[in-house]
């Protein structure tokens, strides 16, 4: 992590690399991706070169919780990395979720709309 410029604008993202269903070791069975594998959280630059590849986890676990594991969170504190929906509340920077009972405004349709379809506008970081 140390090679990584903490004023440089990243984009993180959790992937699950498929191994073997190896009956010793518990946790690998993702129930998103409906198979066994490990999670793994990338690191890319906005042009999308690979910077870092974590540690693998077990594909069970949630991004979010993959990404708290890595340590990454406090070496980007001043510049927050974008991500997607499975990272929200992580102080990231997040397209906006519908909240509770209620919809998102226009603008806010049309900003997640747009990031979903190009990865590139996003909301301001979610509160922690």
């Amino acid at each position: 992590m140390e090679d990584l410029d903490a004023s440089e604008q990243v984009i993180v993202d959790g992937t699950l690399s498929p191994c073997r269903d190896w009956n010793e070791q518990s946790g690998l069975f993702s129930g998103k991706h409906r198979r066994t594998g490990v999670n793994l959280q990338v690191v890319a630059d906005l042009t999308g070169r690979l910077l870092q590849v974590s540690r693998p986890a077990p594909g069970s676990t949630h991004d979010a919780k993959a990404i708290k594991a890595t340590g990454l969170l406090e070496h980007f504190k001043n510049t927050p990395p974008l991500a997607d929906k499975g990272y929200v509340g992580l102080g990231l920077l997040t397209p906006d979720r519908k909240p509770a009972g209620a919809e998102l405004t226009k603008t806010q349709k049309k900003a997640t709309g747009s990031s979903i379809r190009c990865g590139l506008l996003w909301s301001e970081p979610s509160p922690i």
